[in-house]
């Protein structure tokens, strides 16, 4: 097997040694059915490498989502630590009754609080300062279902075929 002969150019070579079976009526040389079957041989072994790879790009993917997950919780835990470092800070300065600090660089000031609104119950806040939030979502399934069973027929809504894939399995 060359460098040459990937997956790619043994299946196209495979295809094009069955388009001249069939166009011979199903007679072919003894060179060309060698062939076949060398290239038959070639794609077993090409599936198997296929596979191989497809399982290694899995479990890079997987590791990769837990590593994802580890800088997430690290992120997180250094926000919190943050938060609790900054209320340790403001304790300190209140407990100082000062409001203002200043070192050689920076100046700490303890700023009034902001105005928030506390609502105990939201049905008591008057129609004017509500929002209308509306948001539609397609619901492909049951349109799938309308579509498939001719209940419906709408001018660029149909049905087309979807993207193959491969389905594997250890061979017993």
């Amino acid at each position: 097997m060359s460098k040459k002969e990937n997956l790619y150019t043994i299946t196209h070579e495979f295809k094009e040694i069955e388009d001249l079976l069939i166009k011979k009526g199903g007679e072919i040389s003894e060179a060309e059915e060698q062939r076949l079957d060398e290239l038959t041989a070639m794609i077993e072994v090409k599936v198997d490498s296929s596979v191989g790879y497809m399982n290694h790009l899995e479990d890079t993917i997987e590791r990769m989502k837990i590593r994802i997950q580890e800088f997430s919780d690290f992120k997180k835990a250094r926000e919190n630590e943050l938060v609790r470092f900054k209320e340790y800070v403001l304790g300190c300065l209140e407990h100082s009754e000062k409001d203002k600090f200043s070192g050689d660089i920076y100046e700490l000031k303890i700023k009034k609080p902001l105005k928030i609104v506390h609502i105990e119950d939201e049905n008591t806040v008057p129609i004017e300062f509500l929002k209308e939030k509306k948001e539609f979502k397609i619901d492909k399934k049951a349109l799938k279902d309308a579509l498939k069973n001719n209940e419906i027929n709408v001018a660029g809504i149909s049905l087309i075929d979807g993207k193959k894939s491969i389905s594997i399995k250890i061979r017993k």
